[in-house]
Order: structure tokens, then C-alpha cells, then sequence
């Protein structure tokens, strides 16, 4: 077993069903797991800024996680206003951003830059796997990041000798609890009560949906809060969706 093999399945054990991706020289082992993985389909896009949008839209329609994989140097720089935007919607996208060895990272060799820096200012964490060993619990907690709360992009490094490093048998054992964890923010029921409390004494009250209505798929409860208040609904560029518009 190779660590791109354990790559991959973390992703499977994360039910991740399609990845979208640019191939190049660092993404090889990756791919080769990928095509002996029937589960996951690797789907090839013309530009990375493509690709990132791609994953984006993917999870704005499942609610789930989008993968995108890119090579290394200037394909990952491609990601990064694909990337900005998904955090700016809070989107969860996983990006795994494919690496040279790294012997070769900080030597000027020829494409290399670091590629955490940037990302973290448009990302919910970046890091950098250094071991093997480590992919299945870097992965997880990727996704639990990505979910959790106010979703967003992660960006997760993967150096070439950490894919094609060689690791023997491993007994992979259960999955791990990918979904054992609440995604949902707990409301304050203070807060909460302050807030109805100031609806019941405003004079002009309006409700204004943003995207958190899509992610938290609380359509229906929008709805029944506006029918049973009276109260006139708007709907942000993020938000649209979140609530008929074609409802009086």
C-alpha cells in the first residue's frame, strides 16, 4: 500500500463519490489509486479555476463536501479566487493541492512555491501532510472542518513523496467516524429570544435570507416562520433559493 492509496480511501470512507481534478507529474499515484477505486470518478476539467467551481457547485447542490485535486505550482495558484469564493459563500470544498518532494520544497526548484501561505487567509485551515501515516486522520479531520459550524474551503498539501511513499500492509481496519458529529450550530436561546422579541415591537420588521438558509436546508421552516409572523421576505445573491419567489 502506497499513501496515495491511503488517500484515497479516506476519501471513500468520506463517501466521496466524484473528484474533479488537473493530472501532472505529482498527481500520478493518486490518479493510479483512483483508477482502481471504482466508487470514485476523476473528472478531467480544461482550467483549474474550472475544476474549483466545479467542486463548488457540486457542494452547493449535495450539501456535501466537493473534491478538486490540482498539480503543482502554478496550477495550485489557479485555485485561488475559486477558492476565495467558496469561502466568501461558505461552500465546502476540499481541495487537495498536489506537491513536489519534500526534499525539493524552499530549494527555488523550478515551480515550487509555497502553497500554504495564500491559502490560508481563503480557507477554514490549510496544512501540509508530512507522513503517510498520517492521510486518514488529516482527511478527516479536512471534512469535519469543511462541515462544521459556518462551512468553507480546506486545503490540504500533498507532497509527492508522501502519496508515492511505500507503507507495506496496512490492516485499514473500520472506518473512522466521519459522520459522528453534529454540523449544525446550536442556537443561543437568549439570543434568540432577544431577537423575537424585537420582531414583535419593530414597526416595519423585514426578514433578509442569506445562503445559511440553503446550507442549514431550512427552506420549509423559513416559510412557515414568514406565513405564521406576516412578515415580508428578501432574499440575498447567496440566498437565492431560500425562499419561493413566487409566493405573495
Amino acid at each position: 500500500m502506497k499513501g496515495s492509496d491511503l488517500l484515497v480511501q479516506s476519501l471513500v470512507w468520506a463517501g466521496v463519490k466524484h473528484i474533479f481534478g488537473m493530472p501532472g507529474h505529482t498527481t500520478l499515484p493518486i490518479l493510479d489509486s483512483i483508477s482502481r477505486e471504482s466508487s470514485i470518478r476523476f473528472i478531467l476539467a480544461k482550467h483549474e479555476n474550472t475544476l474549483v467551481s466545479m467542486a463548488d457547485g457540486y457542494a452547493r447542490v449535495s450539501l456535501e463536501p466537493g473534491v478538486c485535486m490540482t498539480h503543482v505550482g502554478p496550477s495550485t495558484a489557479n485555485i485561488l479566487n475559486g477558492m476565495g469564493s467558496a469561502f466568501r459563500d461558505s461552500s465546502p470544498v476540499i481541495a487537495i493541492t498536489c506537491n513536489e518532494d519534500q526534499s525539493r520544497l524552499d530549494r527555488d526548484a523550478f515551480n515550487c512555491w509555497d502553497q500554504a501561505t495564500p491559502f490560508r487567509s481563503i480557507t477554514k485551515w490549510s496544512v501540509q501532510v508530512r507522513s503517510a501515516r498520517d492521510i486518514p486522520r488529516i482527511m478527516r479531520s479536512a471534512f469535519v472542518r469543511a462541515r462544521l459550524g459556518r462551512r468553507g474551503p480546506v486545503q490540504v498539501d500533498m507532497p509527492l513523496d508522501v502519496t508515492a511513499e511505500e507503507l507495506g500492509d496496512v490492516p485499514l481496519g473500520k472506518a473512522p467516524p466521519y459522520g459522528s458529529y453534529s454540523c449544525r450550530a446550536r442556537p443561543d436561546p437568549e439570543l434568540t429570544a432577544r431577537i423575537a422579541d424585537e420582531l414583535l415591537r419593530a414597526s416595519r420588521p423585514l426578514i433578509l435570507a442569506g445562503a445559511g438558509v440553503n446550507w442549514s436546508d431550512a427552506t420549509a421552516e423559513l416559510v412557515r416562520f414568514a406565513e405564521m409572523t406576516g412578515l415580508p421576505v428578501a432574499v440575498t445573491s447567496g440566498g437565492r433559493g431560500a425562499f419561493p419567489e413566487t409566493h405573495p
